[in-house]
């Protein structure tokens, strides 16, 4: 089965009563998701949110999906509260069954740390096939992007590979930087793409 929700911003969650509606939201959708046991494709989205969105929010939303035979994950997080930085990422390795992930983290505050973590977890799924991965905006860390980037070669089953980091203005002044990572990675992955 599969379940797809989009939650929209209504541009004035700066007030109290509307960031407790989201947090409202939030909770009761990760109650919804825990009791569904049988959900093997999952696609949630924020977009053009103006509530804040935290790492802490991603691994309780994480947490919550363990329960499921998920086989596809499609997380979207680009509203512009958002301030992840990726460290909540690191409990999707508990999923142990998916194949395909894509993430949009349009515009978020990656740190370095986040970024690992966020890797480190989708690495360590076995049955991984194929990673979408939307970095725009994100002021991606340059300097431990190639090392970071390279460990997808590390998932075993891993057949496509699609990176934008497009709008990151460090990158674009050092496009050597990511012609070596899709080099390095199209030695072990037949499809990789990646946007600067």
């Amino acid at each position: 089965q599969s379940l797809s929700l989009v939650f929209r911003g209504a541009g004035h969650s700066d007030t109290t009563e509307l960031a407790e509606l989201y947090a409202t939201v939030r909770g009761a959708m990760c109650e919804a998701l825990d009791r569904a046991l049988c959900l093997t494709d999952v696609e949630l989205r924020f977009p053009g949110t103006t509530v804040v969105l935290q790492d802490e929010d991603v691994s309780k939303l994480l947490e919550s999906l363990l329960a499921c035979p998920l086989s596809r994950l499609s997380l979207g997080f680009s509203g512009s509260g958002s301030c992840i930085s990726g460290t909540g990422f690191g409990g999707i390795s508990g999923l142990t069954r998916l194949q395909d992930v894509n993430l949009n983290l349009f515009g978020n505050p990656l740190t370095a740390e986040g970024l690992g973590c966020l890797i480190s977890g989708v690495v360590s799924l076995p049955r991984l096939r194929r990673v979408v991965l939307n970095l725009q905006c994100t002021k991606a860390p340059v300097e431990t992007l190639q090392g970071t980037l390279g460990r997808l070669r590390e998932a075993p089953e891993l057949m496509y590979v699609d990176v934008d980091l497009s709008l990151n203005g460090r990158l674009s002044r050092t496009p050597g930087v990511l012609n070596a990572v899709r080099l390095y990675l199209e030695e072990a992955i037949p499809l990789v793409h990646i946007a600067s």
